[in-house]
């Protein structure tokens, strides 16, 4: 019988992966669906909320990659958010799994 070998992780090339050009574009992609149903939630209007995009660069696990947020701008935001979950209800419609942090 074969013996197994491993395998060894390739971290500089999943640096390179998740910061490169594609995944760059999907983040922007999603982010902008996002914020197009957040813009159009009536609770948002009514609170005269700004809905922002923006992108970043974060290093966790030993390499860095690219993320996008999308963020209910002002001071109402947040109590929004709590209240009516309209960055969640958005992001769950377009496929994604949110979940909250404990």
């Amino acid at each position: 019988m074969a013996r197994s070998r491993g395998f060894e992780f390739d971290h500089a090339g999943m640096e390179e992966l998740l910061r490169g050009p594609a995944v760059r574009k999907r983040l922007a992609q999603a982010a902008e669906e996002i914020t197009a149903g957040a813009k159009s939630d009536a609770n948002v209007r009514r609170h005269g909320l700004d809905v922002q995009t923006r992108s970043f660069e974060s290093r966790s696990h030993g390499y860095a990659r690219a993320g996008a947020a999308v963020d209910l701008d002002g001071f109402a935001g947040v109590p929004v958010e709590a209240k009516y979950g309209v960055l969640k209800r958005s992001a769950e419609s377009h496929g994604l799994d949110v979940r909250g942090s404990s």
